[in-house]
Formats: structure tokens, sequence, C-alpha cells
């Protein structure tokens, strides 16, 4: 398939998946003043309905994998294509969320890819800050890259800031990259001085929480310009991989 049709059949894909999530979510992020335990509670339940029946629909099957001692979920399509096979990392602010609840997207991404998708359960602020995520998600893929060199990496919301940052870790010290990098509602600028969660165009970033996010996740006095924490703002040239 020429790459101009396959970024448009990709750009369908995740719009599907990703309105599918964002209905199941719409009112459950709302009042911040609940433990941070009871408001995952409350979207594990909210998305579980939507999971279930994406599982059913979509014909994949569920399985897990310990990978550098994370566990992750491993969402085999029911039609596999060769060895193609996608890294993927939710969304959820850095604060809540799973594999689990993005599986309207990484089911959907496996059903029509035919590749498998391999998601980890990185640890979760504010129980574990910057930079934990960041160095779990990096162990993870750079040892699923150097598995399967062909390996695609793709990341939604909080998910896409960390597989954005982990590229650039990866390229600063000459390490396997990703063939492809696949970023949806991408939070790369940990500042948000973008206008896209005020104008209301994201299906799941909104200003009105980002700022809570933000705070459970990093150090009051962190520089949010480091491409750790911030990936737009690094060094972007011809060998960085290919992305949607």
């Amino acid at each position: 398939m020429p790459r101009k049709e396959a970024n448009q059949e990709f750009a369908e894909i995740s719009l599907e998946a990703e309105t599918l999530a964002a209905q199941a979510i719409a009112t459950t992020l709302r009042d911040f003043g609940q433990p941070i335990s009871e408001i995952r509670a409350m979207l594990r339940e909210a998305n579980a309905p939507v999971s279930s029946d994406v599982i059913e629909v979509t014909g994949v099957t569920l399985s897990e994998r310990m990978i550098e001692g994370v566990t992750c979920m491993v969402i085999d399509p029911p039609v596999p294509r060769g060895n193609r096979e996608i890294i993927y990392l939710f969304g959820g602010g850095f604060s809540v969320g799973s594999p689990f609840e993005d599986l309207p997207i990484s089911a959907k991404l496996a059903e029509k890819t035919g590749a498998r998708v391999i998601a980890p359960h990185y640890p979760l602020a504010p129980e574990n800050p910057f930079p934990a995520a960041l160095n779990v998600c990096e162990d993870v893929i750079s040892t699923l890259l150097n598995e399967n060199p062909g390996a695609c990496l793709c990341g939604e919301s909080a998910g896409g800031n960390l597989a954005l940052a982990t590229v650039h870790r990866l390229k600063a010290r000459g390490e396997r990259l990703p063939r492809a990098l696949a970023l949806m509602s991408p939070w790369v600028d940990i500042k948000n001085l973008g206008d896209s969660g005020v104008a209301r165009r994201d299906p799941f970033l909104r200003a009105s929480e980002i700022d809570v996010f933000r705070s459970m996740y990093i150090p009051e006095n962190a520089d949010q310009t480091s491409p750790d924490l911030s990936p737009i703002y690094g060094p972007f040239d011809d060998q960085f991989p290919q992305y949607l």
C-alpha cells in the first residue's frame, strides 16, 4: 500500500478508536477532590463495557508478558500479518489509566494492522513521579526493538509524550529506533502552550485537567522544556523515525 494511503488508513483507525475511548470516559475525570485511587477505579469501571465489547468485536486475544520486570499486556490480532509488532503506550495524564482502558485503541490497531501489540503497565504518578514512567518505557522499548528491529512505536496522550521522549533518549545514545512512530493526541509540551485543549478540538486533552496532571507528574522546579518532559523541544533531523 502506498505510504499516503497507509497514513490515511491509520488516521481513520486512530480517529475511530479515540472516539470510542473518549465516549467511555467523557464524564469520568471531573472531580479531582477524590483520591486518585477512586478516580482510577471510576475510569476503569466506566471503560469496562467498551473494552469488553472491543475485544469481542475485533477478535483479539489477550495475554501477559514480563519485560525488564514490567508486566505488559499482549494483544494478538485474529489474523497476524508476518512479524508485525507495535509497542503501545496508554494515555491518562501520567496518573490514571492502564492498557485495559486503552483497548478501544490498541485492539483496533491489532485488528486493522495484523500486528501484535505490546502495552506496558508503566508506573503512575503521584506515587511514581517523573522520571519513573519514562525510565520503565525506555527499558521495555529498547528490549523489544532489539528483539524485533521492525517494530513500530505508538502512544496516546501522555503515552505519546513517553513514546517521543523515549525516542529522543534512544537516538541520543545511538541505540536502535522504531521503524515508525505514531502519536495520537500527544501531550508533547508539558507546559501546554497550545490551544487544542482550550478550543476543545482534542477528544482527550482538557485544559482544566492538565494543570492537575502536570502537578502530580513533575517536580515543582523541573525544567519543563527538557525533552524528557516536553519532547517537542528535542532535536529532529532526517535520522528521526517516520512519524504520523
